[in-house]
């Protein structure tokens, strides 16, 4: 396993880590000719793997065998996020029966997808790590984070928003396995980019999961089965795109955050 030592925001903006991340995949494919590579990544991490992938994809270059990807940040630009996410209110209030001029409001019985919320009992831990990832500190945190990596380039770059790739591009793409909460903020990323691959004829899993948080897997003490569960999934994912016919695989991990904490 290899973990790319990439250089972080707001010290070294955008493309100083894509460039990083381009640096090691030659390397590793010059130093390991003979071995399958896959590459895994978590939350911004996972927005440097897509990234990656759509700059060989530009340039006509191999791809990895595969990419597991947890809660990848895939769109940077706070316009779109922003149009996005009252989309899915207004979704949500239109199910909910709700007069459309009424104002906006979180809703929590049904999903946007109109499927039941189950009612599954929350720790204050849980409960609070949500309030938050709800909360416009959380939209103006993220909006501050993805500023200072953008810099000064177009935040619907391809390369900084891979949600925004053409469907040229992503259908060039290895097979993806992503990972999300059902009510986190980057769930919609790992939706809509699951869907798009699968609409061009790329592999695609999406794994949700409920009554977590944003890259939970951190976490293995207070989400021991559902921590597991996931690991075994993408392992599981691995061994049917990676590991296959594969004496020797070398994997490349993209670690996140962007920004030091």
């Amino acid at each position: 396993v290899y973990a790319v030592d990439y250089r972080l925001a707001p010290e070294n903006p955008y493309p100083a880590g894509l460039d990083d991340a381009l640096a090691a995949w030659a390397w590793l494919c010059e130093e390991r000719p003979n071995d399958r590579i896959a590459i895994a990544g978590d939350s911004a991490g996972g927005n440097l793997c897509f990234a990656l992938m759509t700059k060989l994809a530009a340039a006509g270059r191999p791809q990895p065998v595969a990419c597991a990807a947890l809660a990848p940040w895939l769109l940077l630009c706070p316009r779109l996020v922003e149009e996005r996410r009252q989309r899915k209110l207004r979704t949500d209030q239109l199910l909910e029966g709700q007069p459309v001029g009424e104002p906006v409001r979180i809703l929590n019985r049904e999903s946007s997808r109109g499927e039941p919320r189950r009612r599954e009992r929350k720790g204050i831990f849980v409960r609070t790590v949500q309030g938050v990832q709800d909360s416009i500190l959380w939209r103006k945190g993220a909006e501050l984070l993805a500023a200072q990596y953008v810099g000064d380039a177009d935040a619907t770059d391809p390369l900084l928003s891979p949600l925004l790739a053409s469907d040229d591009l992503l259908r060039r793409l290895p097979p993806v396995h992503l990972q999300a909460d059902k009510d986190e903020p980057l769930m919609a990323d790992s939706e809509e980019m699951f869907h798009r691959c699968q609409r061009v004829g790329v592999p695609a899993e999406l794994k949700v999961y409920e009554n977590t948080h944003h890259i939970f897997q951190v976490n293995p003490i207070l989400f021991r089965e559902k921590a597991r569960d996931s690991m075994e999934s993408i392992n599981k994912f691995f061994q049917e795109y990676w590991q296959l016919n594969a004496p020797d695989p070398t994997a490349a991990t993209a670690a996140s955050p962007m920004q030091e904490s």
